[in-house]
Formats: structure tokens, C-alpha cells, sequence
């Protein structure tokens, strides 16, 4: 009996993770009053100033709120690729996702999604001169076609679903979404997928580089949420009723009313009447 009972204290003491059980993020923030937020650079909901790394935007506005709401503190504490969201949530590096990301089934196999708080599109983009798809979503589908995505994220999901004949080049990690439209405009593929927002603001800055593809209907309609890891239940149940108590305030119109609508057009707010 005694060789048993030492034998569990050398293995206690080998392997602490057995003594005690890791904290949740949910038991980290209310121990500390601080929800640590990852984000992506996804304009006009998130934005960062390159001189003093202030994050702002929609969807920084919204997570202002919701601590308010909640009585804690929200920190944006790292920049995440959208394509690594799991991973950093389960290493510990950030409690939750807080930049409107899209809550797709794939995505939910190892995440957890509030309530979504506004609706977005995805459009289809090409150079400016290639009319070859345009309202033709099958000549997409062919393997003499390069598309440009960001593996793990809901680009890869389209072409995975859409066009799976076609051929990929994945952005560098961390490279920032333009990335993915750089790649079309530098020929290194011939379609990407994104927001209309996002690609506005890029061809703001680079006229007559890339056009977006004309369809009947967008590619994609998508709920835009804050994500946790799968296991955190407390935390999403929390999230939950701070976003409802926002919708029915009204606090989400009236933030989504401070922007300028020719930047925010392809979001869609959530009708609660």
C-alpha cells in the first residue's frame, strides 16, 4: 500500500496538470475582472493605429460596451490570423476572438460562438480587366484556376465547398487579409475571397486593381460573432446576455450610425422588432 501512495506523489509531482486543474478562461476573468481579447485587422471593425497600436473600431466599440455591460475590463492583447483563431485560444494566449468573426459549422467543430450580433457578406474578387467569371460562379470551378486563400479560415471553406476543382496559394500567416487580394492583383491567382469592405478599403488605396465579381447573390451570408474555446461554456453564456442586452438597448445601431454607411453596407444588422 505504501509503494502505491508513493508511487501517486512521484507521479503528482512529474506531472502537475494531474494536481491541479487548469483554469478556465471564464475563472481567469473573473478572478481578474479582465477579458483578454485576440483580434484580426478587419476594417472598418477593427483598426490599429501603426504609431501608437490603438485598436478601434466597430467591433471595438461593441467590446467597450460589453464590458460596461459585464463589469470588466476588455484588453485587445494580441493580433491572431484568422486562420490560427483555435490555437490561440486553447494555448491560454487570449480568452476569446473579438473582431466579428464569421461563425461557420467548420469553425464550430472546436470553437464556441456568442450570439451573433450583425450579419456580412462574402464576395468573390478578381483583377479589374478579368471579366471571365462574371455571373458565371461555375467557370470558378476549374483546375485552370488559381485561388487565393488563407488556410483555416472561411476563404479556404468557400473554395473547399465551391469550387474544389480549382487550384490554391495560401497568404502567409500573420501577412494581413490584403494579402489575399495582393495575390490576385500580382497574378499569382486569379480569385480570392472577402468582405466588401474589406476589399473597398484596398481599392481605395489601389484604383483599377481588382473588381468585384458580379452574382445574383453574395457567395456567403455569415453571422459575425465573438469565439471562444469549445469547452468554455460559462464564458459564452456570459458573452451571450451581454450582446442581447446590447441589440435590445439599441447600442449596436447606434454604434453601426457612427460610421460612414458607404463603408458598412455589406453589414447587416440583426431586426429584433
Amino acid at each position: 500500500m505504501k509503494h502505491v501512495i508513493w508511487a501517486c506523489v512521484v507521479l503528482l509531482m512529474a506531472f502537475p496538470a494531474f494536481a491541479a486543474e487548469k483554469e478556465s478562461s471564464y475563472d481567469r476573468v473573473m478572478r481578474t475582472g479582465t477579458l483578454r481579447c485576440g483580434y484580426g485587422i478587419f476594417q472598418p471593425m477593427i483598426m490599429k493605429d501603426p504609431n501608437t497600436g490603438k485598436i478601434s473600431g466597430i467591433f471595438a466599440d461593441i467590446m467597450e460596451e460589453i464590458g460596461k455591460a459585464a463589469d470588466i475590463k476588455v484588453e485587445f492583447v494580441e493580433e491572431v490570423d484568422w486562420g490560427q483563431i483555435p490555437q490561440a485560444l486553447q494555448s491560454g494566449k487570449i480568452d476569446a476572438m473579438c473582431a466579428g468573426m464569421w461563425g461557420t459549422a467548420k469553425r464550430g467543430k472546436s470553437l464556441a460562438f456568442s450570439k451573433p450580433l450583425f450579419l456580412s457578406v462574402a464576395e468573390a474578387y478578381a483583377r479589374y480587366d478579368d471579366k471571365r467569371f462574371d455571373h458565371n460562379l461555375a467557370a470558378i470551378n476549374n483546375a485552370n484556376v488559381t485561388l487565393s486563400i488563407n488556410d483555416g479560415d472561411v476563404s479556404q471553406e468557400i473554395a473547399d465547398r465551391m469550387f474544389p476543382m480549382a487550384k490554391r496559394v495560401s497568404k502567409i500567416q500573420m501577412a494581413g487579409e490584403d494579402f489575399l487580394l495582393m495575390n490576385v492583383v500580382t497574378k499569382k491567382a486569379d480569385v480570392t475571397f472577402t468582405t466588401p469592405s474589406i476589399a473597398m478599403a484596398y481599392i481605395k488605396h489601389n484604383p483599377k486593381s481588382l473588381r468585384q465579381i458580379p452574382f445574383d447573390r453574395p457567395l456567403g451570408i455569415n453571422r459575425n460573432v465573438i469565439g471562444v474555446d469549445i469547452h468554455e461554456t460559462e464564458l459564452i453564456r456570459m458573452l451571450d446576455v451581454a450582446v442581447e442586452e446590447l441589440q435590445y438597448n439599441g447600442v449596436i445601431d447606434q454604434i453601426f450610425a457612427r460610421y460612414d454607411p458607404a463603408v458598412t453596407s455589406d453589414f447587416r444588422l440583426i431586426s429584433l422588432k
